[in-house]
């Protein structure tokens, strides 16, 4: 079986997101006697040799992408055409690839992953963040952004428009959309206006790390709470954990507990200088760096995201026996953390609520642990095997169909 993989960018293992789920499913695919191709959109000049796990990379340029598309197909014997993205620029390759795939002798299956949460645009009209961005340095990227959400805030029938036709396209198009979680379902649907919801399916992410043991782990961690992000304020609101961060009791931070951030991001100058003009004492921003040894290292796990599709750095921390606090801001959360079980779930924007509960696991060393435990052993239910297995069997039913 031999299955193709569109993505915008070169897929690349050491990066997050989708290039590395990407990576990861090719890879576990392989293990079961499946060969993967790659095709992408744009070149990643940190990337300097081929991939092991794909048998071909194909740059995708010009403007005949159908011919291009055809071509592989034949060439290649493609038996399945994957798409990785959900963004409009995706939604063009898919036309093609459906143009390419009418062209062929044969049926080739075409699935769309969706990796965000549906309707996620709807966060970006985010008003103090855009007009802080107009007078920044970079105001220039920035007017015609905010002219254009100016002008759908005032005239919410065009966005929900322009929703339809995005979240449309890979409706009808695709012979399945592949969703993170099943509560999503209903959301996509309704942004298409579908009829048919035997298209959807859900898979989730898989755990990026190999399982540990709990053996000696609650004697491994610090009095640190890890925040692991892209630094950027309309998607993970960064700020706020600033401020949550800012609550905190004089004595826990004299006991010696640390906020430690990890990450990059066009905001990380505007975050430590909110810092550095509020005297907000134990936060050290770390900067880009690999997760996993503070993961290993910290208690608890924060997250202030005003969205997210299945967010990797949750099932990552739960995996390191890190407790993670998030805002229900998602509704796939529900699918990943057990409130007060494995972690703890706070009513998106109840900042009392999410401050008590910090808290409380940073005072309560017993109830931390038992949480930090229960973490670890729930997280296996995302094991690369489990996933790689649900798609095998997804792969399997529509080749026999």
């Amino acid at each position: 079986m031999n299955i193709l993989w569109v993505t915008s960018e070169r897929v690349d293992p050491q990066s997050g997101g989708i290039a590395r789920v990407t990576y990861l499913l090719a890879e576990g695919l392989a293990g079961k006697g499946i060969t993967s191709y790659s095709t992408y959109l744009r070149r990643n000049d940190g990337i300097q040799s081929p991939s092991k796990v794909f048998e071909q990379e194909i740059l995708i340029d010009g403007e005949d992408h159908v011919c291009q598309y055809s071509n592989i197909l034949t060439l290649y014997k493609i038996d399945f055409v994957i798409v990785q993205g959900g963004y409009s620029e995706m939604n063009k390759e898919l036309m093609c690839l459906r143009e390419s795939i009418n062209l062929q002798a044969r049926s080739i299956p075409l699935y769309l992953v969706f990796h965000s949460m549906p309707g996620y645009e709807l966060y970006f009209l985010d008003w103090p963040i855009l007009i802080r961005k107009i007078f920044s340095k970079e105001w220039k990227e920035y007017c015609k952004q905010f002219i254009l959400q100016t002008i759908m805030l005032m005239n919410k029938k065009l966005l929900q428009k322009q929703l339809y036709q995005k979240y449309r396209i890979p409706y009808q198009i695709a012979d399945k959309v592949i969703l993170l979680s099943s509560s999503y379902i209903e959301d996509f649907n309704s942004l298409a206006r579908g009829k048919d919801k035997s298209k959807y399916v859900s898979i989730p992410n898989m755990l990026t790390f190999p399982i540990i043991e709990d053996e000696g782990l609650s004697a491994s961690k610090k009095k640190e709470v890890l925040i692991v992000a892209r630094m950027d304020e309309r998607s993970k609101r960064i700020k706020l954990a600033l401020q949550i961060w800012g609550k905190m009791p004089i004595r826990l931070l004299d006991e010696g507990w640390i906020l430690t951030i990890i990450g990059n991001g066009e905001d990380l100058a505007y975050y430590q200088n909110y810092v550095k003009s509020n005297g907000i004492k134990g936060i050290l921003f770390e900067g880009c760096k690999d997760p996993r040894p503070y993961y290993q290292e910290a208690s608890v796990f924060m997250m202030t995201s005003s969205y997210e599709g299945w967010p990797m750095t949750l099932t990552e921390a739960m995996q390191n026996g890190c407790v993670p606090i998030v805002f229900d801001s998602f509704k796939a959360v529900y699918d990943i953390v057990n409130s007060g079980k494995n972690g703890i779930i706070v009513t998106n924007n109840d900042l009392n609520t999410y401050i008590r509960e910090l808290v409380r696991l940073m005072d309560e060393d017993e109830y931390r642990n038992k949480l930090a435990q229960n973490a670890l052993i729930d997280s296996k239910r995302f094991e690369k095997e489990h996933v790689i297995n649900l798609w095998v069997e997804l792969l399997n039913n529509d080749k026999h169909h």
